[in-house]
């Protein structure tokens, strides 16, 4: 008999790795405690950072700790973490005649 585990959305992934080998945080049926939790864990790990401290080993991806931080996710984020995307989405916008 299989145990059933005690955190609803136990066992799924939690970040993926993006091209730029930049983790970005996955969406799951996790409690919203465990990304509390996790957010805790990373703000410990950039104030020991900034400190020169040993800090985890992790490369997070710009628009991540932006929004840990509360700054605003540019343009110049978007086209840095997903050029294609940035070129068939945003840049179109960003024209003079925009889309029509």
């Amino acid at each position: 008999m299989q145990q059933k585990a005690s955190v609803e959305g136990f066992g799924e992934p939690m970040f993926a790795q993006q091209d730029d080998k930049a983790l970005m945080v996955l969406p799951s049926a996790r409690p919203l405690a465990v990304y509390f939790a996790l957010g805790r864990l990373l703000a410990t790990t950039l104030v020991h950072a900034s400190h020169g401290d040993a800090a985890l080993p992790l490369v997070l991806s710009d628009c991540l700790l932006k929004y840990i931080v509360g700054q605003p996710i540019t343009a110049v984020d978007v086209r840095r973490r997903d050029p294609l995307y940035f070129e068939n989405r945003i840049n179109a916008l960003l024209k003079p005649v925009g889309i029509e």
